[in-house]
Formats: structure tokens, C-alpha cells, sequence
């Protein structure tokens, strides 16, 4: 599996981090934009996520959008701001520098990488993810 980069990303108050300046055993990385048919559906299964295994402290989620107008994106994620989904979004849509380095030419797109950053799965497909969260990060695993 390749490894994803270290790639710059801008927060809603639009400071930036890196993408592996966090990082935990298991890392989410989902690609979305609010202005998608299902953009809505993919927020909603980012949460159920979180939810699921926020007990573990074992699972990052990063959501990076595609949207251009910021002020949508930024209604749109308003409710995740204390739940632990991190967002990221830099209005730049497709011309994004750090779609580019992601290798990221849809959306949704969904990473699930390891703690090395090293990809496990790489699906347009939720639940292709969630089968690779339940083998991972089933609750009774040590």
C-alpha cells in the first residue's frame, strides 16, 4: 500500500496544520463537498463513525472539503466543531494542491490509513471503510 503525504491544510478560521501533525492507530480521511448529491449523507455517516468508535481512541477522521463558497461548508459542519471530526477545507475545490498530492480526482472518497500513514483502504464507498473499521477496531480487540 502506498503512503499518504504529509500535505498542508487550512482550518474554518483558515490557519493551517498538517495533515500528520495528529495522527492516531487508525485515520479516516474523507473527501466531501457540501454541493454533492449525497454531501449530506456523507457528514451523516462521518458521524455515525465517530460515534461508534469514540470510545476507542483509536480512530482519527479527517474531512476534507471540495466546496468553494466557504460560508456553505462552514453551515455544514457547524455541528461536528465539538465532536471530534476534524474539517478542513481551502475553497479551492479540484484545483486544491492537496488533492493533488492525495491523488484524489472524486468525491467522496474515503482513506483509511494506519498510524505510518500507510494506506489500508481506498474506496468511494462507505461501506467498504466501515468493513475494514469492524476488522480493525472491533471492540474487543486489545
Amino acid at each position: 500500500g502506498a503512503t499518504l503525504p504529509n500535505v498542508v491544510l487550512t482550518k474554518e478560521d483558515k490557519t493551517t496544520t498538517t495533515l500528520w501533525e495528529q495522527t492516531a492507530p487508525f485515520n479516516l480521511i474523507a473527501f466531501w463537498a457540501e454541493w454533492l448529491p449525497n454531501g449530506y449523507d456523507v457528514l451523516w455517516k462521518l458521524r455515525q463513525t465517530n460515534s461508534k468508535y469514540k470510545e476507542t481512541d483509536s480512530l482519527r477522521i479527517v474531512a476534507i472539503s471540495l466546496d468553494i463558497q466557504r460560508y456553505r461548508w462552514g453551515n455544514a459542519i457547524h455541528p461536528d466543531t465539538v465532536n471530534g471530526i476534524e474539517h478542513y477545507c481551502d475553497g479551492l475545490a479540484f484545483e486544491s494542491k492537496v488533492l493533488r498530492a492525495l491523488g484524489v480526482n472524486e468525491a467522496p472518497l474515503y482513506y483509511l490509513a494506519d498510524k505510518n500513514h500507510k494506506i489500508i483502504e481506498r474506496s468511494t464507498d462507505m461501506q467498504a471503510i466501515d468493513k475494514m473499521l469492524e476488522k480493525y477496531l472491533k471492540k474487543d480487540n486489545p
